[in-house]
């Protein structure tokens, strides 16, 4: 935020301090990593409705025009790109010289001009709010936990709130919503870590009907004559390794930089910035292996064996 100029809006999202991370990974003894020692200093939780809503304010800031619609619409014609947009009053085209496309996992514009999405796994997120009378949860930890068919993230939202995600593959997890939330209970009842605090704070029950795509993946190709993508609209991360938000808007300065160069006449600069996104995708695939191979206790159920 600092290197964007964006500090002080940073502050004034009023984020939360994670004050240490915990895991149960790899056997039932509880990890904590303190971040007062870590070197790069504390996390934060984000409103991120908010977060990326200054984000865009920023961008405004900046002199870009914003258009609010529905893209319909996407040509180059010699070098320049025509788009048309669906908009609450009617259409709206123009031109631009570049495009970039930072529409997040769908790839919107990238979609539209024939490239489709290289899938990892089957990963989906399913998001839980707890909530409790007591306002007695001050706890500014956040938890991992591992179990036979994926993993639990949990971390609260205020003194009443918590939320509780679960991770596991698509094919895993029962369509039914009872059944469902039978499953997700048993393995929650299984964590002596999580389902403690859900008894000690008397959090209400869990009620598993949102699913959130969470798997990793790679756009193909990551760019083409007079465009690129950028951000999770070019690759989307596993949320185990947690650095989502950051490489997203690495991605982004990466982007720019190839726009830039590709403006003052570097002809290579689409090539190199593709080149360099594929190999951090490598890499970040090579991270995320090592850190499933960690977990050996349920080997031979078909979560962790489609990672071993």
């Amino acid at each position: 935020m600092r290197a964007l100029g964006l500090e002080s809006s940073f502050w004034a999202l009023a984020p939360r301090r994670i004050v240490s991370h915990e895991s149960v990974w790899g056997s039932r003894h509880v990890d904590t990593r303190e971040m007062i020692a870590s070197a790069h200093g504390p996390s934060w939780l984000l409103d991120r409705a908010k977060f990326d809503g200054m984000m865009r304010e920023s961008v405004r800031a900046s002199g870009a025009e914003a258009v609010e619609g529905r893209l319909v619409s996407l040509e180059r014609t010699g070098s320049k790109w025509n788009y048309t947009f669906r908009t609450r009053t009617g259409h709206e085209t123009g031109q631009a010289s570049f495009l970039l496309d930072a529409s997040g996992r769908n790839s919107i514009a990238a979609r539209k001009l024939g490239a489709h999405r290289l899938r990892a796994d089957r990963l989906i997120s399913v998001p839980m709010v707890v909530r409790s009378e007591l306002n007695t949860d001050l706890d500014d930890t956040t938890r991992l936990e591992a179990n036979e068919d994926g993993w639990f993230f949990s971390c609260r939202i205020s003194a009443s709130e918590r939320l509780i995600s679960f991770y596991t593959d698509s094919d895993l997890l029962p369509a039914s919503i009872d059944v469902r939330k039978k499953r997700i209970e048993y393995l929650l009842g299984q964590s002596e870590h999580l389902s403690d605090r859900m008894e000690h704070h008397s959090y209400s029950a869990l009620d598993p009907q949102s699913l959130v795509p969470a798997h990793g993946s790679l756009l193909d190709p990551l760019g083409g004559e007079g465009w690129l993508a950028t951000g999770e609209a070019a690759f989307c991360h596993d949320p185990l390794c947690g650095d989502g938000i950051i490489e997203a808007m690495n991605s982004a300065r990466h982007a720019a930089r190839a726009l830039m160069a590709c403006a003052n006449g570097d002809s290579n600069a689409f090539v190199e910035y593709k080149d360099q996104g594929r190999e951090r995708f490598k890499n970040y695939q090579l991270t995320l292996r090592s850190y499933y191979a960690l977990e050996m206790r349920w080997r031979n159920h078909a979560f962790w064996k489609r990672r071993s």
